[in-house]
């Protein structure tokens, strides 16, 4: 994740230096239908300081809006997204119980 995190970074760093990024979308397909493929835990453990290093970066070059697409039911991973950086959730797939209503409350 460590790679990772700094090869993203690494990547985008000539594009948000010179241009006026509107948005950034983190696509993880975290979850299936009843929940998520890992635990909070887990997330927490080895995703979440690397997902804070990116979000933290894109932030500093003016990206307020960073997306996450990822199916199924992850609303238990919702406030580690949130500490993540992570301020927009797509979609929102209302066949794994993803309820709009619900979720504006986190």
């Amino acid at each position: 994740m460590d790679f990772r995190a700094g090869f993203l970074i690494e990547t985008f760093r000539e594009a948000v230096e010179n241009i006026k990024i509107d948005y950034a979308v983190f696509n993880e397909d975290l979850a299936y239908k009843h929940g998520p493929a890992i635990s909070p835990k887990i997330f927490e453990e080895f995703i979440l300081p690397h997902y804070k290093k990116v979000t933290s970066f894109l932030r500093s070059h003016r990206i307020d809006i960073i997306a996450m697409d990822s199916d199924g039911n992850f609303e238990v991973l919702i406030p580690l997204l949130l500490e993540g950086g992570i301020n927009c959730l797509e979609p929102l797939e209302v066949a794994a119980g993803m309820d709009a209503v619900v979720l504006r409350e986190h």
